[in-house]
């Protein structure tokens, strides 16, 4: 059984099987997905499936119905082919993040085209399939979706921080070392003068918390630029704000952990 690979929003996964579980089923009941592909019968192969998983579905074979349906109907991810019948994915992707919507758009039927897993990642999408397994697509969907829900729950409680962190973005390879200087459960701002990376981009970062009584505490993971900064605007420091969409090993628990705690102080 071959093995496909999934980011939610930024690091790579693997998964196997072609059957949508019943937790991944319960997180999509009821969502609004748009499955976009100039292939009519995978397309429809697609939203089948995720009609039975409890889903509403609306299919588009380009890009330029993709976006009219996005822009005029509620929709909570978006499943994208590589292969449109008009315009393509990066250019829809790019439309939706220009209105300000930031709904997650996973991309499948990979193996059919030049675009990797790093070109895909750096542009924003929130997923990355060879194929267009059922089972892989919706577990995508449910983790990007479990993100989007954490983030309109409150999860954005800011504590302050003095800390270092190392960025890595673009193709090839920019590193940046920046200063944070807030954090909350869903993202941070950083304060840093030059390499500004891209707003919508996606970096990797790396950076130690200090924590008294228990030592530094190392986080890492992949995060999403969502505004830049570039000079000093009254008392607003240059910088970046970034919102996290993967936290590697235990990350997410000491994040969480550290802006509880600093929450009460």
């Amino acid at each position: 059984m071959s093995r496909r690979g999934f980011r939610a929003g930024g690091f790579l996964f693997c998964v196997a099987g072609h059957t949508i579980n019943k937790t991944t089923m319960d997180i999509l009941r009821n969502k609004i997905i748009l499955v976009a592909d100039a292939d009519q019968l995978r397309c429809e192969a697609v939203a089948k499936e995720f009609r039975k998983a409890g889903c509403r579905v609306h299919s588009a074979g380009g890009g330029i119905e993709a976006f009219e349906i996005a822009s005029i109907h509620r929709v909570d991810a978006v499943l994208s082919s590589t292969q449109f019948s008009n315009g393509s994915p990066f250019l829809f992707l790019t439309d939706l993040r220009r209105l300000g919507n930031d709904i997650p758009v996973i991309l499948f039927g990979a193996a059919e085209s030049k675009i990797t897993q790093t070109e895909a990642m750096h542009r924003g999408f929130a997923g990355f399939f060879s194929d267009s397994s059922p089972a892989a697509l919706a577990e995508a969907a449910a983790k990007s979706l479990n993100f989007v829900e954490d983030r309109k729950q409150g999860k954005a409680r800011r504590v302050a921080v003095v800390a270092r962190a190392d960025l890595t973005y673009g193709e090839p390879p920019v590193n940046v070392c920046a200063a944070v200087l807030n954090l909350s459960r869903s993202g941070m701002f950083l304060s840093l003068e030059s390499g500004f990376p891209p707003t919508n981009s996606i970096v990797e970062f790396r950076m130690t918390l200090p924590d008294d009584g228990v030592g530094e505490i190392s986080v890492s993971g992949m995060a999403c630029v969502r505004w830049t900064r570039e000079r000093q605007e009254g008392g607003r420091l240059p910088g970046v704000g970034l919102e996290f969409t993967e936290l590697s090993g235990d990350s997410r628990k000491f994040v969480d952990l550290y802006v509880s705690r600093k929450s009460r102080d």
